[in-house]
């Protein structure tokens, strides 16, 4: 991400969003939106109330995989929403190519998963080379969520 975010010599000058600084005691914080030298970023913005002037922390995707697996995800979700066939959903050219990006792509999916439990087991499956459902709970819907949920936080992900 290139540029800075710009604040008033009150609040300490100009501090780059590639050196975010911790702040020293528990923060309060607020999300600031705007545009970066032509793409949206999203800035969390903490103010520290024991130290004086501003420290930032910014949260951002340097790669853009979360952009386009939104993006994919979304098209995906348009394009299957009137299909019953899973092995048709599964073969929709945005879903393969989320399975394409590989496992940069499991903890967007669990958190899709978790907010809006869709038909992502078929993705999991294939990227991750396991299954973590039993036989007996295919086709429940929230079973299999919850057993590859269950999946992700014994694999470190943040779900």
């Amino acid at each position: 991400m290139e540029g800075h975010y710009n604040f008033d010599s009150a609040t300490a000058g100009s501090l780059s969003p590639h050196s975010p600084v911790a702040p020293a005691y528990p923060p309060r914080s607020r999300t600031v939106r705007g545009k970066t030298s032509g793409y949206s970023a999203v800035a969390r913005v903490i103010v520290d109330a024991n130290v004086s002037g501003l420290r930032e922390s910014v949260d951002y995707d340097p790669s853009g995989e979360a952009r386009k697996f939104e993006r994919l995800a979304r098209k995906w979700k348009k394009q299957t929403m009137f299909m019953s066939a899973i092995d048709d959903m599964a073969m929709n050219e945005q879903y393969q190519q989320i399975i394409g990006m590989g496992s940069s792509t499991i903890p967007f999916i669990l958190k899709k998963l978790k907010t809006e439990p869709d038909f992502w087991f078929w993705a999991l499956q294939a990227i991750t080379r396991t299954n973590p459902v039993r036989k007996n709970d295919i086709g429940n819907l929230e079973k299999m969520t919850a057993a590859w949920l269950k999946w992700g936080r014994a694999n470190g992900y943040s779900v």
